[in-house]
């Protein structure tokens, strides 16, 4: 952000963020594709919910491009601050992990490459260990969690 104010004033901020959309946005469709499975949206209301979050973090960014061209940078970093002290208010901690997602790359991690292998360990899992289910999806990974699988029926 800082490196804009080495821009030409006459050089209009859209135009700015315009290029810096667009490299952001390539950068995000190669990472995108070189480094996960694609995972299609569940419901309308969380394509509503992403679909918000990128409009307001566009405006975030444009109004930061404002400011780091219009004011000095000493004078807006104590509201960079502002989010390390909401961090710390909100409970952002890292969750703790209670799935794993088996992933063609963990399963190759364990040495297990084909998918009667991989059905096979499933089923085990699910027979032998407590305080572990598998979460079938049908045309995606498997998911194991930790805890009670809540689609069973308590058995007293």
């Amino acid at each position: 952000m800082v490196t804009l104010r080495s821009f030409d004033k006459s050089i209009s901020s859209a135009i700015l963020y315009l290029y810096s959309a667009t490299a952001a946005a390539i950068g995000a469709v190669i990472l995108a594709i070189g480094t996960t499975e694609f995972t299609p949206i569940q419901s309308m209301s969380d394509g509503l919910l992403i679909l918000t979050m990128s409009v307001s973090g566009g405006f975030g960014v444009v109004f930061l491009m404002y400011a780091f061209r219009n004011a000095p940078a000493s004078v807006l970093a104590p509201f960079s601050y502002f989010g390390i002290v909401a961090q710390g208010f909100m409970g952002m901690s890292r969750p703790k992990a209670t799935e794993v997602t088996l992933t063609a790359k963990v399963w190759g991690c364990a040495g297990i490459e084909s998918h009667d292998q991989r059905s096979r360990v499933l089923k085990k899992i699910d027979q032998r260990c407590q305080g572990y289910w598998v979460e079938r999806r049908e045309g995606r990974t498997a998911v194991l969690h930790t805890g009670n699988n809540p689609n069973e029926i308590a058995t007293e």
